[in-house]
């Protein structure tokens, strides 16, 4: 017996398969929370989110990056610092087929740097607009 046999970790099923399994098992339960000092490092006040809250948010952005049109198992870069919406927009990826490639919030990139990594990846469409870009508008 393997350690992820003997821990209980199937290791061929799905993350979102396991989330999925707990929100109809536990419904109201609180699935996802951000850091209480949230607001000192991104926008926005700390959420708490139950199981049925955070499906409903995984199945509402899933649906939105199926409509995209991106190919199966697609590459999508996500960088988010560790809050409730990053948790969302990995699960959200898997349940629409593509593939996450997070990318860590401390790895601050250049314009021309950002256009490079989005190029290594190759096909990425969604991609969220730099800070100079955003800066720039």
């Amino acid at each position: 017996m393997n350690q992820a046999q003997d821990t209980g970790l199937d290791l061929n099923v799905a993350l979102d398969a396991v989330f999925r399994r707990n929100a109809r098992a536990r419904p109201q339960a609180i699935a996802l929370a951000d850091p209480p000092d949230r607001s000192a490092f991104t926008d926005g006040s700390p959420r708490r989110l139950s199981y049925a809250g955070a499906d409903a948010a995984v199945d509402r952005l899933a649906r939105q990056l199926a409509s995209l049109g991106l190919p199966p198992r697609a590459v999508v870069a996500v960088q988010l610092p560790n809050i409730v919406e990053a948790a969302i927009a990995l699960l959200a990826i898997e349940r629409a087929g593509l593939t996450a490639a997070p990318v860590p919030a401390a790895v601050a990139l250049s314009a021309a740097a950002y256009g490079a990594f989005l190029v290594a990846l190759g096909g990425l469409a969604a991609a969220p607009a730099t800070p100079a870009a955003s800066q720039a508008g």
